[in-house]
C-alpha cells in the first residue's frame, strides 16, 4: 500500500504516510490519517491544527488557472 494522498480542504493535505518527521527532525508515530499544513502557519508543523481557517488562508489559482479566466 503506498502513501495516499487528497485535498478537499485547499489549506490542508490529508495523507496516510509510512513516515513523517516534525520540523524538529522528530519522527511522528504514523497513524489512520494526518493532515499536513499548506498555510505555513500550524502550531504543530508538519501537521495541520486549523490556523488557516482563522488567519484566512486562501489558495492561490496556479497559472493555469489564471490564463483560463477571460
Amino acid at each position: 500500500m503506498g502513501n495516499r494522498v487528497g485535498a478537499r480542504d485547499p489549506a490542508a493535505v490529508p495523507v496516510r504516510p509510512r513516515e513523517v518527521h516534525r520540523a524538529d527532525e522528530r519522527p511522528l508515530e504514523p497513524r489512520n490519517r494526518m493532515t499536513l499544513c499548506r498555510c505555513g502557519h500550524s502550531s504543530g508543523k508538519p501537521l495541520c491544527d486549523g490556523t488557516h481557517r482563522a488567519i484566512g488562508f486562501h489558495e492561490e489559482p496556479t497559472t493555469a488557472e489564471k490564463e483560463e479566466t477571460p
